[in-house]
């Protein structure tokens, strides 16, 4: 019960921490002290998690990560010679470092809800109670952020007054808060699909959907008048995220998911999920377009329409970064990479905006191969199962699994996001790479430690 209370305190001052630094739209970074108060609830949340388990989990991409940390510092300490590259490590705004452990910490309550599947205690069901009330307080402050965003906004567009500069940030933070809120949101659904009756079961996705779904529709206003585009994608991921975990457990169900001779795998389970999802998203947004359309909505007022010039100039900006600037970024040093490769090329800033892209012209393909080494075994060390064997059960699902699959959801796509719109210290990509590797996959390695 004690790390009940720790988590229920740790959600709560990071929400606060987010919440009142999203008010300021980038302006200042405000609420230190909330931070710092955050992280120190987090440790001592892992501490007393640690001690109930009774062992360290190493597992072989975390080993691999930190090799790719300490190739990824060898190479700024020596291509940026009297610059502060420390900051792309440990700066509270886009450090790398900063962000993944942000994410370790950060999975303290998503990790110890998994890990008490469907046991059925005061602790759990407190738990679930909170996070229940926690979402509906979420948004409430998503409302208030609505509501000054358009406060805010300019007279002819959908943008914030002070300014398109500083929008990277506050982004990045609305982007977190989002995973979190998605991840609380998608373990609450896995959890009633087996509490209460089949009534009471429906009911509470079909709540906890029209909440999050009202929610996501503020923070997009927000993200726009904010002129973050990749916050958009993010929550958009998010939301399709949610709705293929019900769309998934209805597959597993209706295919014999809790009977002997199950054998559907994760890749057509996710190969069913996302066209059904993909195609149920395509209709829904359709019919609010029509909607909108129909009352004249000024869809030429946001960014994302690109003012209504009728082309997204964030995107096209990156396309035509990687067209004039990957080869040339690239030949400096193929091989190991060159960390100011966009210093010496095309200018500062001038990077190409995308992981695979960034990873390729600055860690070279020895950076990119150990990347992409990590990201393949953080998948296969998930072990994703949907039934399995015991003692009393020869056959029975597996109680956590809708949890784990929207975890395989979010990670997925944040990987798919920072390809196509980001670079390799883009801050949410390493927070998210942090949380799915402490919550959701499972222990490979383990150092047991008697206390």
């Amino acid at each position: 019960m004690i790390l009940v209370f720790v988590l229920i305190i740790q959600l709560l001052i990071f929400e606060k921490y987010l919440f009142g630094n999203l008010v300021l739209f980038g302006i200042a970074h405000s609420g230190i002290e909330w931070l710092v108060l955050y992280i120190f609830f987090a440790v001592i949340g892992n501490i007393i998690f640690l001690i109930k388990k009774r062992r360290i989990s190493l597992r072989p991409s975390v080993l691999l990560l930190i090799i790719f940390f300490i190739y990824f510092a060898y190479r700024c300490a020596v291509d940026l010679p009297g610059q502060d590259w420390s900051k792309i490590f440990v700066g509270s705004d886009a450090g790398i470092l900063y962000h993944l452990l942000l994410g370790f910490l950060s999975a303290a309550p998503i990790a110890y809800a998994i890990e008490q599947g469907y046991e059925i205690n005061r602790s759990t069901k407190f738990l679930k109670l909170f996070i229940g009330i926690f979402l509906l307080i979420c948004t409430i402050d998503s409302f208030d952020l609505m509501r000054l965003a358009a406060e805010k906004s300019r007279g002819d567009l959908f943008l914030v007054e002070t300014g398109d500069d500083m929008y990277q940030w506050p982004g990045d933070l609305l982007s977190i808060r989002t995973l979190i809120l998605t991840a609380l949101s998608g373990y609450l659904i896995s959890q009633f699909a087996r509490d209460g009756n089949s009534f009471s079961r429906k009911a509470g996705k079909i709540i906890i959907l029209i909440i999050q779904a009202a929610q996501f529709g503020m923070l997009l206003f927000y993200s726009q008048v904010l002129g973050s585009n990749k916050a958009v994608l993010i929550i958009i991921g998010c939301w399709v995220s949610l709705v293929s975990v019900l769309v998934a457990s209805r597959i597993v169900r209706r295919e014999g998911g809790n009977v002997k001779g199950c054998s559907i795998g994760i890749f057509s389970l996710m190969c069913k999920t996302l066209s059904l999802t993909a195609g149920l998203t395509f209709i829904i947004g359709g019919l609010l377009v029509l909607i909108a359309i129909k009352i004249n909505f000024p869809f030429d007022k946001f960014r994302i329409f690109g003012f209504g010039t009728g082309e997204i100039s964030s995107y096209q900006s990156r396309l035509d970064l990687i067209i004039d600037g990957f080869l040339l970024q690239f030949s400096i040093s193929p091989f190991f990479g060159h960390a100011a490769a966009d210093y010496l090329t095309l200018g500062e800033g001038r990077y190409i905006h995308s992981t695979l892209a960034y990873a390729l012209t600055h860690t070279g393909i020895i950076g990119f191969l150990m990347l992409a080494a990590v990201v393949t075994l953080a998948l296969i060390e998930q072990r994703f199962d949907f039934i399995k064997k015991t003692n009393k059960e020869k056959y029975c699902q597996v109680a956590n699994w809708k949890s784990k699959f929207i975890g395989l959801m979010l990670f997925l796509m944040i990987l798919i996001v920072g390809i196509v719109s980001s670079s390799l210290i883009w801050g949410v990509a390493w927070f998210g790479l942090g949380l799915y590797l402490a919550s959701w996959s499972p222990k490979i390695l383990h150092i047991k430690i008697n206390f």
